[in-house]
């Protein structure tokens, strides 16, 4: 936003991919703007994530393409959401009726798929999510399923424990 010209300015150039991908279908922003989750759901579905570079005044990708399951109609990037500083991403696959989060590996610099899929119950299908602004909880909806009734699950990320000791994390019913 140009305060003096009270215009908007566009940062580099229209990020574009080939037809039949749906590119664009849903997008999320980070907090400030620099980070972009683009939603590609035809067919299995791919998110791609872009960094803003402002010394090149253009936008670059943040690791490989996050691809919904092959050989299958998942859609998944049928919605997205990020966290408020981009290190988190939720991606919604409504034909596979999931959710997946991932989280950006800075050492590696690739996304990496945290815990197990969520729902909102068996059968439905996923068209909303939202993901905190910290990433640690996430809320999926699901209007209008079979049985006529919408629903929303909310879910947090939380650290657990088995019975040898070992500790992990996973998506808990909040």
């Amino acid at each position: 936003w140009d305060a003096q010209s009270r215009d908007w300015d566009r940062l580099g150039d229209a990020l574009e991919q080939p037809s039949g991908s749906d590119f664009g279908h849903a997008v999320s922003l980070s907090r400030d703007g620099s980070v972009l989750a683009v939603g590609a759901p035809g067919g299995s579905g791919s998110v791609r994530v872009f960094r803003w570079d402002a010394s090149r005044a253009s936008w670059s990708r943040m690791g490989v393409d996050i691809v919904g399951p092959h050989g299958t109609d998942a859609r998944l990037g049928a919605a997205v959401s990020l966290s408020l500083d981009g290190t988190r991403l939720a991606a919604a696959a409504p034909g596979a009726g999931v959710a997946r989060v991932f989280g950006w590996d800075r050492g590696s610099s690739s996304w990496s798929k945290m815990g197990g899929d969520s729902t909102a119950g068996a059968g439905r299908v996923l068209t909303s999510i939202a993901l905190s602004g910290d990433g640690s909880h996430l809320a999926v909806g699901a209007p209008d399923a079979d049985d006529g009734v919408g629903v929303v699950a909310v879910y947090r990320w939380t650290r657990t424990r088995d019975a040898t000791g070992s500790t992990g994390s996973t998506w808990e019913a909040a």
